[in-house]
C-alpha cells in the first residue's frame, strides 16, 4: 500500500495512491497533428467561404436586402366564391 501522505480521495471515497490517480496527457504524432490542423483550417475555410461571398456580392452589386422597406398590403377583394357545399373547395 502507498505512502499514507500519497494517497489521494478519488470521487466517491475512494483511495488510491496518486500515481494510480494522475491522468498522463496522450502523446501526439507530428504527422496526426499537422493533419488535425490542416483539417480544422479546411473546415473553417468551408464554413466561412460562402458567408464571405454573400458579403462579397453585396458589396459589388451595392445591394442592401437588410435596409429593404416591407411593402404594404392592399386592401383587395377576392373574386373567388368559397362553396360551403364543397367545404371551401372550388372545384
Amino acid at each position: 500500500m502507498a505512502h499514507p501522505a500519497c494517497a489521494v480521495e478519488a470521487p466517491g471515497g475512494n483511495k488510491y495512491s496518486s500515481k494510480h490517480y494522475k491522468l498522463k496527457a496522450m502523446k501526439i504524432d507530428k504527422e496526426t497533428k499537422n493533419q488535425i490542423v490542416k483539417n480544422a483550417a479546411l473546415s473553417l475555410l468551408l464554413y466561412i467561404l460562402p458567408i464571405a461571398l454573400m458579403f462579397l456580392t453585396f458589396w459589388i452589386t451595392g445591394q442592401r436586402p437588410w435596409e429593404k422597406k416591407v411593402q404594404q398590403k392592399e386592401n383587395v377583394k377576392s373574386f373567388t366564391n368559397k362553396n360551403t357545399q364543397n367545404n371551401g373547395s372550388n372545384d
